[in-house]
């Protein structure tokens, strides 16, 4: 709902696309975007890093308001 209500807001507002970076060893996170309508549309190497010095990768997803999603050619 916490999602879906913050979609529903920045719509009205005017957004047109929303873009995010989630951890993409979060296979939660990223399901839980993905139902939503997020694409993912590219990927960061390393972006994360770790307490312990190691990095994770992060995918970058988005959101094209009125269009689902769509947006791998944006």
């Amino acid at each position: 709902r916490l999602l879906s209500g913050a979609m529903a807001e920045l719509g009205m507002r005017g957004a047109r696309r929303v873009f995010l970076d989630v951890d993409a060893e979060n296979r939660a996170a990223v399901a839980l975007y993905e139902r939503a309508g997020f694409a993912r549309v590219g990927l960061r190497e390393g972006y994360y890093r770790q307490p312990d010095g190691s990095r994770r990768d992060a995918l970058m997803l988005a959101w094209v308001f009125g269009e689902g999603c769509g947006c791998e050619d944006e």
